[in-house]
């Protein structure tokens, strides 16, 4: 169980494009070497060749109130592409010596974005008044992936009528939504449709996770919209505004509690 547990927190560090390494434990920040931000492409979608844009922040804080200093980078990743430089002279007095981190904010072409953190580094030479913490918190914030159509390619929905449990690979892909029929034909038994798929656990640590992707591709079938076309009908009779309400008078005679018209 210890095994799963820790499977399932280090899996946010690697869901989708960017993958990033340790930095280190204490890094000058005043110094006018470079830091390089080590990384690598996990394979899953979105891939490096769609992304568009990436800016680098230098965040503090823990995970539940990051607090990004400014942006250091702003690059276009490339598939041959494993690290970064910062040059964070320009950015000393954003900050005290502490615990610092890198957000990776991409944008994705199609649509959407993501948000992966890298591990924390320690900074020396820094000379603002903002004190840098971590929180108590030792791995990095979750990773953030809101991207449109993401992991579906042009053959997704071929892929998807392979029965899940037959196929491999890091990216598998469930079973679509079908057209609707005109009618309920299915047996009012409750049956499986789909066999039930396996699941197996580490038994010993690894240095990296394997995830698996499911993707499920959008529904076979597009739904028309427009107005609608029914006549407009004829405004009701009988009726006032409610500003004459105050100019009416109870039925007093009748006792019925309502405005007499």
């Amino acid at each position: 169980m210890l095994t799963l547990l820790l499977f399932l927190s280090l899996l946010s560090l690697v869901a989708a494009d960017f993958s990033l390494s340790s930095l280190g434990s204490t890094i000058s920040a005043s110094s006018s070497t470079a830091i390089p931000i080590p990384f690598e492409d996990d394979d899953n979608a979105p891939k490096f060749g769609e992304i568009s844009s990436t800016k680098v922040l230098l965040c503090t804080g823990p995970n539940s109130d990051i607090n990004c200093l400014a942006t250091v980078l702003t690059f276009t990743p490339t598939a041959a592409q494993t690290s970064v430089s910062v040059n964070l002279v320009p950015y000393l007095s954003l900050g005290s010596n502490g615990p610092y981190y890198f957000q990776f904010y991409s944008v994705v072409t199609a649509g959407g974005f993501t948000i992966h953190y890298s591990p924390r580094v320690s900074l020396t030479g820094m000379t603002g008044t903002l004190m840098a913490t971590d929180g108590g918190d030792t791995s990095p914030p979750d990773s953030q992936v809101d991207v449109v159509g993401a992991g579906v390619d042009s053959g997704a929905l071929t892929k998807a009528k392979v029965p899940y449990t037959a196929q491999t690979g890091r990216t598998r892909y469930a079973p679509m939504q079908m057209q609707p029929p005109t009618k309920v034909t299915h047996q009012l038994k409750a049956t499986r449709r789909l066999p039930t798929s396996s699941v197996s656990y580490f038994t010993d640590y690894k240095s990296k996770p394997y995830p698996v992707t499911t993707v499920t591709p959008s529904w076979s079938y597009t739904i028309l919209q427009g107005p609608n076309w029914a006549p407009t009908q004829s405004q009701p009779t009988g009726y006032y505004a409610a500003s004459e309400a105050l100019k009416r008078n109870i039925n007093a005679k009748s006792r019925r509690g309502y405005l007499e018209l």
